[in-house]
């Protein structure tokens, strides 16, 4: 029997190749998972690590055909199956080491088939399979350089990821820096003029034998005490949050009862400064939750409110979010003073909600304190200030908490 020629042998053995395809393929797996250098391919699900392998053999075969009639399309799809195998395995964890080895597996089987071919079909001539080989090594060449091009690339493009996300980070941690820096130069300012003013209180009870001086200055006294005392429970407040120490306790509570309860202990407030106080929600809200850290929240905004409303009021009322995905419910503190400038929402936290704390710039012990126990309960704090026109806090909490 004599030989065909080259033409006839690479249609021969593209023909063959197609045939063998699925067969081939897993003597590249068990060749590759075999290697205690490729320690990712081990990890990979069978359809995972054959991804874009059929294409490649598919992209041969056809170079195979293409060279048998002796044309090449000049914008054959060939080298695309080679181009996005590299990305994958980028993807899927392989270092470009065990990325060139692969190709270097592919190319070892390949050879092994076409020299398989070549011993059983004398239709296959020397020429035939010297051309079949230049081929292969054009396919794997063309893989193993878009495999490297993409592995640098990808790179580059991690590298510049993680040195702009470590720079937001940065940048962030800088802020919150400045802010704690600040809060914690407002309570020594603070603690300093409560204690100013409880030595003048003491210096006056001792100097001074004039009744109404002496219970003038033992109220100013007393005034002194309580606002140190509750200076200094703040500061401990603070600083165990910020420790991460607070652990949530849930249970099922009425949060309308909590909050009308609130409203009762400070409405006095609103009476001795001459301000209205609203507030406002529906008779009964079931839900789950840490009651008092909720009320800790609600107190604290309702305190700062009036701590800056000079005229006008302060308004609180809360409901269910009926319109939310899944199950929440909504707390909004308003009141009608002079307003602050908002400083920029930090990115979503871990806490199950986005929590935009779009808290105001020189925010004091108190709002911190909200900001962390909102974090703490995955809830989503925003503040619209605006100057002039008062401030509104809007808190969504979640109804439900994981078991």
């Amino acid at each position: 029997m004599t030989r065909a020629d080259g033409s006839e042998g690479l249609r021969v053995i593209a023909d063959r190749l197609a045939a063998r395809r699925e067969a081939l393929l897993e003597k590249v797996r068990a060749d590759v998972t075999s290697d205690p250098e490729m320690s990712t391919s081990k990890t990979l699900t069978r359809e995972n690590f054959r991804d874009n392998l059929p294409g490649i053999l598919d992209a041969l075969v056809q170079r195979l055909r293409n060279a048998a009639m002796g044309s090449r399309c000049a914008e054959s799809p060939e080298r695309i199956p080679a181009e996005m195998h590299g990305a994958h395995r980028w993807q899927e964890g392989y270092s470009l080491t065990e990325a060139v080895s692969e190709w270097r597996h592919l190319s070892k089987c390949v050879i092994e088939e076409f020299g398989e071919y070549a011993r059983r079909d004398a239709a296959i001539s020397s020429a035939a399979l010297v051309a079949a080989m230049c081929e292969l090594s054009e396919l794997i060449a063309d893989g193993v350089a878009a495999s490297t091009q993409q592995h640098a690339f990808l790179q580059r493009a991690e590298a510049t990821r993680r040195r702009d996300e470590l720079q937001v980070a940065l940048d962030q941690l800088r802020s919150l820096e400045d802010k704690r820096s600040e809060i914690w130069r407002q309570a020594v300012h603070d603690l300093r003029g409560s204690v100013g003013a409880i030595s003048n209180a003491s210096a006056l009870l001792e100097r001074s034998d004039a009744s109404a001086i002496r219970e003038l200055s033992q109220g100013a006294l007393s005034r002194g005490l309580t606002s140190v005392r509750q200076l200094l429970e703040e500061l401990a407040t603070l600083a165990r949050l910020e420790a991460g120490q607070d652990q949530l306790r849930i249970s099922r509570f009425d949060a309308s009862e909590l909050l009308r309860e609130l409203a009762i202990t400070v409405r006095p407030l609103a009476l001795e400064r001459g301000l209205r106080f609203e507030a406002n929600g529906p008779e009964s809200l079931e839900l789950e939750g840490d009651p008092v850290k909720v009320q800790r929240i609600a107190q604290n905004l309702v305190l700062n409110a009036f701590k800056y409303t000079q005229e006008g009021g302060v308004w609180v009322s809360w409901s269910a979010d009926d319109e939310a995905p899944q199950e929440r419910w909504v707390l909004i503190v308003q009141d009608s003073g002079p307003g602050m400038e908002a400083t920029s929402s930090p990115p979503p936290t871990s806490t199950g909600m986005s929590s935009d704390q779009a808290l105001p710039t020189g925010e004091g012990i108190g709002l911190s304190i909200v900001r962390h126990l909102c974090d703490l309960l995955g809830a989503r704090l925003e503040c619209d200030s605006q100057r002039s026109r008062g401030t509104t806090f809007s808190l969504t909490f979640p109804r439900r908490y994981p078991q």
